[in-house]
């Protein structure tokens, strides 16, 4: 079941938290409806140097995601980043994953920072 527990914080932003456990490289599913992602910040640790990200329409099959050009939208991370996305390249998908490159030694807490449609 995709997470949609949003957080609205005292200046109306909108956010998830989303989640890589320990030893694993897929997120918990965060359901978007009627919003669209435009950040996402880091945890303060990190194992992996990258992510790419996922998005479906049922919430039962995820596909890679790739912009407008044809290139995989794959984010360059670091600890405690605000990262910029643009918001059409998640056009089209309901739910979303962050993929890290690779296994996280400890679990790691994401914000998807999003805006209403």
């Amino acid at each position: 079941m995709a997470r949609n527990d949003y957080v609205v914080d005292r200046l109306g932003e909108i956010s998830f938290e989303i989640d890589i456990t320990d030893s694993t490289t897929v997120s918990d599913a965060v359901d978007l409806i009627g919003v669209v992602p435009v950040a996402l910040l880091t945890p303060a640790a990190l194992t992996s140097s990258s992510i790419t990200l996922q998005g479906s329409i049922d919430n039962t099959t995820y596909y890679p995601i790739y912009n407008a050009s044809g290139t995989q939208v794959t984010i360059q991370i670091g600890t405690t980043r605000h990262i910029g996305l643009l918001p059409q390249d998640f056009a089209g998908f309901r739910y979303f994953k962050i993929v890290a490159a690779g296994a996280e030694a400890a679990d790691r807490t994401f914000k998807l920072v999003v805006r209403g449609m």
